[in-house]
C-alpha cells in the first residue's frame, strides 16, 4: 500500500482550496494598478496637502477657539458662577485659619522658648552674682540640642563628628598614593660632585 492511498481513502474527492472572492480581488488588482501608474502623484499630493494643512491649521484652531468661547458666553449662569465663587471663597478662608492656627501656636512656641532663654541669662547673671561663675556655654549648647532632639525640634541632626580629611595626608598627585608600587618617583636631586 501507497502512502497516498493512506492519505486520501477516496480518490475522486477534490480538497477545498480558500479561495479569494471577487470583489476583493478585484479591489486589490485596481489599487496596485493606480499606485504603479500613478504612485508619484499621489505621494506629491500628500506632501501638498500636508503643506496646506500646515498653514491652515492655526486659523482652523483659532476658529474653532473662538467658536468654543462664543458657546461657553451664550451658556454662561451668573448663579452657577456666584454660586462656584462663593464656594471658592470659603475654601480659601477655611484654608487661611488653618494656616492662622498653625502661625499662632509657631509663635506661642517662640515666644516660649524665648522666656526660657530670658530666664537661663538671668539665673546665669545671679549666679554670676553670688561668686559661682558662668555656667559652661559649651554644655549648655549640647544639652539644648539634647532637648530639641527629644522634644522632635531638630530632625536627624546629630553631633558634629570630626570630619575626615578629603584625601590621605600622603597623597601628592605627581606620585600618586604612598600604598601602590607602581606609581612614578620624581628622579633624585643630586649635586654634579664636581666643584
Amino acid at each position: 500500500m501507497d502512502f497516498a492511498e493512506e492519505e486520501n481513502p477516496q480518490p475522486n474527492q477534490r480538497l477545498p482550496q480558500n479561495e479569494t472572492p471577487a470583489l476583493v480581488g478585484n479591489t486589490l488588482h485596481f489599487a496596485i494598478t493606480c499606485l504603479e501608474k500613478y504612485g508619484w502623484f499621489l505621494v506629491l499630493g500628500i506632501v501638498i496637502s500636508a503643506v496646506i494643512w500646515s498653514k491652515v491649521r492655526p486659523h482652523w484652531q483659532r476658529m474653532m477657539k473662538k467658536r468654543e468661547q462664543e458657546k461657553e458666553i451664550a451658556n454662561f449662569d451668573p448663579e452657577k458662577e456666584a454660586a462656584l465663587q462663593s464656594k471658592i471663597e470659603m475654601s480659601r478662608l477655611r484654608w487661611q485659619e488653618i494656616q492662622d492656627a498653625k502661625a499662632a501656636k509657631f509663635a506661642e512656641e517662640k515666644k516660649k522658648a524665648e522666656e526660657e532663654k530670658r530666664k537661663e541669662v538671668i539665673e546665669d547673671w545671679e549666679r554670676h552674682k553670688q561668686g559661682k561663675g558662668y555656667k559652661s556655654k559649651k554644655l549648655a549648647n549640647a544639652s539644648t540640642n539634647e532637648t530639641a532632639l527629644a522634644q522632635g525640634l531638630l530632625k536627624g541632626k546629630k553631633k558634629p563628628d570630626e570630619k575626615k580629611p578629603l584625601r590621605p595626608t600622603d597623597f601628592n598627585p605627581l606620585t600618586g598614593s604612598s600604598g601602590r608600587s607602581c606609581s612614578w618617583r620624581p628622579t633624585r636631586r643630586g649635586g654634579g660632585g664636581g666643584g
